[in-house]
This record gives structure tokens, C-alpha cells and sequence, in this order.
């Protein structure tokens, strides 16, 4: 698995946004979810989902959620 927080975006209204991603990789498929600091409740929620209806194995979904609430408390 996978996280990079150096993510950047350029914004329509001009200047860069930050962008946080977690990657998981396994069984030949690849899970990228790619979200803004302010969205992270909203990413979890949808790997939760993907957990559920099954997309997505369960221990990666618990890695991929601690991923993101630990990006969330670095900021």
C-alpha cells in the first residue's frame, strides 16, 4: 500500500490545491482513491462502501481507512 500526500492540483480559480492519495495493490488490481484534506470523512466513507460491496478486500479497506485518518491528523 501506498500513500503520497504531495499531491498537487491546479485550481480553476488560479493557484494549487493540495490533494492526499492511498494506493492499494493486490491480486492484480490496483485501488487508487484520490481526494482533497477537507474530503476525507467523504473518502472513507466510499472505501467502506467498496468494502461492502465487496470491491474491495476488508483488511485492505481498514488499512487504506487508518491511511487516511493518519493523513488527516498530519495536517
Amino acid at each position: 500500500m501506498d500513500h503520497k500526500q504531495e499531491g498537487y492540483e491546479a485550481s480553476s480559480v488560479g493557484g494549487v490545491r493540495r490533494l492526499n492519495r492511498v494506493l492499494a495493490r493486490y491480486d492484480g488490481e490496483t485501488h487508487l482513491y484520490q481526494y482533497l484534506p477537507e474530503q476525507t470523512e467523504q473518502a472513507v466513507r466510499v472505501v467502506k462502501l467498496h468494502v461492502e460491496d465487496g470491491r474491495l478486500h476488508p483488511y485492505a479497506g481498514i488499512i487504506l481507512v487508518k491511511m487516511i485518518r493518519e493523513a488527516d491528523d498530519d495536517d
